[in-house]
């Protein structure tokens, strides 16, 4: 049974046809957090499903690790190590990009910034990182060396935004 501290979903998505991303965190250790049928609790109340995908900060001798892991089938739920970035053939791989914005300027958007790397239908997982007023991103949605940024509200001229874009390949 899983013993996660936290855990948040970080992306949504369709059982076996589009994986949702998770974070979480764990006093457990690595042979713990990999023993099978760890995440079962989860699939069953169908917080995770299989080919999710979880970053996971876990123990290792007194010191945090973190590891990225697929939700498989194996009894009923079970974490086992994600090749990520490495495009082993018949393994899935992700390529995961990060920043912070220049100053943005003031207004709720759409704001379009600067994001090297960066393509149409990477994943954007992004969050205010200094703002002015009290405001969230409620839209993030990549294009070729860029995101375009929309909130809640008016962050305010200045406001700069941290960033996380996953794309499947490397």
């Amino acid at each position: 049974m899983s013993n996660f501290l936290t855990a948040s979903q970080v992306t949504g998505g369709l059982n076996g046809s589009a994986p949702r991303i998770h974070s979480c965190s764990t006093a457990d250790n690595l042979a713990t957090v990999t023993t099978a049928g760890y995440v079962a609790d989860q699939v069953a109340k169908g917080t995770m499903s299989y080919l999710d995908r979880v970053y996971l900060n876990y123990d290792v001798n007194g010191t945090k690790a973190t590891g990225v892991f697929t939700v498989t089938a194996t009894s009923n739920g079970s974490l086992v190590a994600a090749n990520v970035g490495t495009g082993s053939a018949g393994r899935a791989s992700l390529n995961i990009k990060a920043g912070i914005t220049a100053a943005l300027g003031a207004g709720a958007g759409p704001t379009a910034a600067v994001a090297t790397g960066v393509a149409a239908g990477d994943i954007v997982v992004a969050t205010i990182l200094t703002s002015t007023n009290a405001v969230a991103v409620s839209k993030a949605v990549a294009a070729a060396n860029q995101i375009t940024f929309t909130f809640t509200g008016d962050p305010a001229a200045g406001a700069t935004v941290q960033w996380h874009a996953i794309s499947p390949t490397p």
